[in-house]
């Protein structure tokens, strides 16, 4: 494969040709359980911060690759793509790592919120798990928020990327947030909008305890929007000023150029939740470490297909991108 633009070989499935129909009917689709998955682990590693991560891993043969794998907003290592991907590694041989990106510590400390941003942390649990699971070679792959978070740390990393990770991987990325939430305040995202708001509130439910003298409730189970959420959640618990101030300095489209660590991105033009700007710019095309498929359809991390024999398309596609990286 070359650098620079991907051919959009995406067929849609005649039933699906429009960028809602594709975002919802495959989030609700059930898909087999992997053949394996009753084999592998859950382990949980403390970070820098003392936040503790529950991740599930594989180890299939100790000397092949291994997929880290990031999920999206309100996700988990339980997610259907997460899954999804989780069975390609099987037919690929390779060993399987992902975190759920949530605190699950039992201390008494303010509880760590995963948010957009959060690529210290990842970059902090994968190298233990490198050091702890004595992984030889690592392919990384990240889905809309957990996409950003995976820009954002390559960005950091820039030309110092460590020399066992070899290329990485990203279908619908979160790249610029402010532009992404203003999307998702349009009364053509209101379902979309709900799902997410509903689906934060009752992750922050199942915890509220720890979050008890850190914010006010009350005001958490009254937002209607992403904004009002990350104002009275995610802002105060991460430490931003406002939603604006975690909007601007956490979004991965001002680190593209920086990346140069091989890089896979899946994009569709009519994805009804995220935005895709920051990927048309110029930094993105004149950056030889990153290729970039824009398809005309897909939706937002649906691209689901009209072939059987590669259904969930943007999920083998990033598979291949990254097998050839081991080659």
């Amino acid at each position: 494969m070359t650098f620079g633009y991907d051919t959009d070989s995406f067929q849609p499935h005649p039933l699906l040709r429009n960028g809602h129909l594709q975002t919802i009917v495959p989030s609700y689709l059930q898909r087999p359980v992997p053949e394996d998955w009753e084999k592998s682990g859950e382990k949980t590693f403390i970070l820098w911060d003392g936040s503790a991560v529950s991740c599930r891993y594989l180890i299939r043969n100790s000397s092949a690759p291994t997929l880290f794998a990031l999920h999206g907003m309100a996700g988990s290592n339980r997610s259907r793509y997460i899954r999804g991907q989780f069975e390609k590694t099987r037919l690929l041989g390779w060993n399987f790592f992902s975190p759920s990106l949530y605190d699950v510590s039992r201390s008494r400390k303010k509880p760590t919120i995963f948010h957009s941003g959060c690529s210290s942390h990842v970059n902090d649990l994968l190298h233990q798990a490198k050091k702890k699971l004595d992984l030889e070679v690592v392919l990384l792959s990240g889905v809309s928020m957990g996409g950003n978070i995976l820009l954002k740390m390559l960005g950091e990393w820039g030309p110092s990327y460590p020399d066992w990770v070899l290329g990485a991987a990203a279908i619908s990325p979160l790249t610029d947030i402010p532009g992404s939430c203003l999307r998702l305040e349009a009364p053509s995202a209101y379902i979309y909008r709900k799902r997410f708001v509903r689906n934060l509130q009752d992750t922050m439910l199942r915890d509220a305890v720890r979050y008890q003298g850190y914010l006010n409730s009350e005001n958490v189970l009254k937002a209607r929007s992403i904004h009002q959420f990350d104002e009275a959640f995610t802002a105060p618990l991460s430490g931003f000023a406002s939603p604006e101030e975690y909007y601007e300095t956490q979004s991965s489209q001002g680190l593209l150029s920086s990346i140069r660590l091989p890089t896979y991105i899946i994009h569709s033009l009519d994805d009804p939740i995220l935005t895709c700007q920051a990927l048309q710019s110029q930094d993105v095309q004149d950056n030889p470490s990153i290729t970039l498929c824009l398809t005309k359809r897909g939706g937002h991390v649906g691209f689901f297909s009209s072939r059987p024999e590669e259904r969930y398309w943007a999920e083998g596609r990033i598979m291949e991108y990254l097998r050839e990286r081991t080659d």
